[in-house]
């Protein structure tokens, strides 16, 4: 999350899962701690009353 001036610039979500650790489990347990890093994150924008110009999410698979 990035700030400028008390202005929200962006929100972004990188999340990278290796190939050789694909097994169901694992990507799931994963993928929540993302859900719940970026509702983390727009919750703290909800409390300081920004507004995202930009808000996005990758999951890449390496």
């Amino acid at each position: 999350m990035e700030e400028s001036n008390g202005r929200l610039l962006a929100v972004s979500l990188r999340v990278s899962i290796p190939s050789e650790s694909l097994s169901g489990n694992l990507v799931r347990a994963q993928l929540q701690m993302a859900r719940q890093g970026m509702k983390d994150a727009m919750k703290r924008m909800h409390e300081k009353d920004l507004k995202a110009t930009e808000c996005n999410s990758v999951i890449e698979y390496s």
